[in-house]
C-alpha cells in the first residue's frame, strides 16, 4: 500500500503524538458542541433556518460515512488509493457534497493521484459513471432517514437524542476530514506525514468512542424495556393484592404460579411506597413514568461526554502511554507494548466494573430493606400489609 497505514501506531507515530491529538481535538470537539448547542436553540424558533441546520447534518455526516469507509477500505483491502476507481470515487463524493452544501471546491490528496488533476489522472466518465452510483446511494440513504425519523422514532425522544448524537459524530468526521483534504491538498502539507497520521488516528479514536457509547445507550434501552413492561404492570395493582397473594402461597404451601406474587413486583412496590415517602408525594403519582423519565435523562448523559469525564479518559490515555514507554526499558517488541499495556488496562478496568457492580448491588439491597423487604414471608407480609393500609387510607381521604 502507498504511503503508511493508521494500524501500525507505535511504527510509523508514536503513541504519545497520538494522545496529543486527541486531547487536542477532544478540546475542539467539546467547543464544537457547545457552538451547536448554541445555534440549535436559538434556531429551533425559525423552521426554515433549523431545516437547513439539519440537512448541514445530513450531508457532513454522508462525507464523514463515506470518508470513514474509504479509510477501512484502504486500510484492510489490496486496494491502491491512487487508482483511476478511486480517485473517480472521491471525485464523485466532493461533488455530491459540494453541490449539496453550496460549495465549490474541495479536495483530496491520496499518494499518487489528486483531484485537481481531473481529465489528466482519471477520465470524466468514470467520474460521472461513480456520481450516479453516488447519487442513488444518496437518494436511498436520505429516503431511510426519512423514514426512521418520521415514523419509528417520532414519539420516542430518547432514541431521537440518540439518532442526533449520530448525526453530530458523523458530521464532526466529515467535518475534520474536509479539514484534513484541504490542508493535504492546497496547504503543502504530507497527508502521510507523522503529525498528520496522528491526527487521523485521533480523530478515529474518538469517533469510535462517540459511537461505543451510542451503542452501549441503545443496548441499555434494549435492557431495560423487560423492566420497563413489569414496572407498568405492577402500577395496576394494589398491596393489599400482593398480601393476599403473599396469604394465599402461605396456606397453600407453596408459591402461587400467578404473575402478582413475584419479587420484581413486591420490589417495586416496596420502592414506590419509599419513594412517595420519602418526597411527600400523593398515591397518585404514576412511578413507572417517572423512572422512565429517569432513565432517558441518565441515557442521555452517557452519550453526552462532559469536560469533567473527558479530563478522566485523557489522563487514563496518558498513563496508557507512560506504561507502555516503561515497557520500552524492559526492551518488549515494539509491537507487543501497546497489547501488554492495553492488556493489563483492560484487566484494571474489569475489575474495577465488578467492585463498581457489587457496590450497586449492596445499595440496592440497602434500599430494599430501608423498604422493608425481607426474605422472611411472614416479616414481609406485615410490612407490606402496613403499606396497603397506608394506601387504603390515602385514597379514602
Amino acid at each position: 500500500m502507498a504511503g503508511e497505514s493508521l494500524f501500525q501506531v507505535g511504527e510509523n507515530v508514536e503513541f504519545w503524538r497520538v494522545l496529543a491529538h486527541v486531547s487536542i481535538l477532544a478540546v475542539v470537539l467539546l467547543v464544537f458542541e457547545y457552538v451547536l448547542h448554541y445555534v440549535e436553540h436559538h434556531l429551533a424558533r425559525f423552521d426554515k433556518y433549523y431545516h437547513m441546520l439539519q440537512k448541514v447534518y445530513r450531508e457532513l455526516m454522508i462525507l464523514g460515512l463515506i470518508s470513514l469507509v474509504l479509510k477501512i477500505v484502504k486500510e484492510v483491502a489490496p486496494i491502491d488509493s491512487s487508482s483511476k476507481p478511486m480517485i473517480a470515487f472521491q471525485v464523485a463524493d466532493l461533488i455530491i457534497f459540494g453541490f449539496a452544501i453550496a460549495l465549490e471546491l474541495q479536495a483530496i490528496k491520496m499518494a499518487g493521484g489528486s483531484v485537481f488533476h481531473l481529465g489528466e489522472d482519471v477520465a470524466l466518465y468514470e467520474v460521472v459513471v461513480v456520481l450516479n452510483a453516488l447519487a442513488i446511494c444518496l437518494l436511498v440513504f436520505e429516503a431511510a432517514l426519512h423514514y426512521l425519523e418520521h415514523h419509528l422514532l417520532a414519539h420516542n425522544d430518547k432514541y431521537q437524542h440518540i439518532l442526533k448524537k449520530v448525526y453530530r459524530e458523523l458530521m464532526i468526521l466529515g467535518l475534520l476530514s474536509f479539514i484534513i483534504k484541504m490542508l493535504t491538498e492546497v496547504g503543502g502539507i504530507d497527508g502521510y506525514s507523522g503529525t498528520m497520521l496522528a491526527f487521523q488516528v485521533a480523530d478515529l479514536i474518538i469517533f469510535i468512542l462517540a459511537i461505543t457509547l451510542v451503542l452501549q445507550a441503545i443496548n441499555v434501552l434494549l435492557l431495560l424495556r423487560g423492566y420497563n413492561k413489569r414496572s407498568d404492570r405492577a402500577e395496576l395493582i394494589t398491596t393489599q393484592d400482593l398480601v393476599d397473594a403473599l396469604n394465599s402461597s402461605e396456606a397453600g404451601g407453596k408459591q402461587s404460579k400467578g404473575n402478582l406474587f413475584k419479587k420484581d413486583v413486591v420490589k417495586h412496590r416496596l420502592l414506590r411506597n419509599l419513594f412517595l415517602r420519602r418526597f411527600g408525594l400523593p398515591q397518585l403519582f404514576t412511578f413507572s413514568k417517572y423512572l422512565r423519565r429517569a432513565q432517558a435523562t441518565n441515557i442521555v448523559h452517557i452519550i453526552e461526554v462532559e469536560p469533567s469525564m473527558w479530563l478522566l479518559l485523557l489522563g487514563m490515555a496518558w498513563a496508557f502511554s507512560a506504561v507502555e514507554e516503561i515497557l520500552e526499558d524492559f526492551e518488549v517488541e515494539m509491537r507487543y507494548e501497546l497489547i501488554e499495556t492495553l492488556l493489563a488496562f483492560a484487566w484494571v478496568l474489569v475489575l474495577f466494573h465488578i467492585l463498581v457492580m457489587l457496590y450497586f448491588r449492596f445499595c440496592v439491597r440497602r434500599l430494599l430493606s430501608i423498604a422493608g423487604f425481607s426474605e422472611d414471608k411472614s416479616v414481609l407480609a406485615v410490612n407490606l400489609s402496613k403499606i396497603a393500609n397506608e394506601e387504603a387510607v390515602a385514597w379514602q381521604n
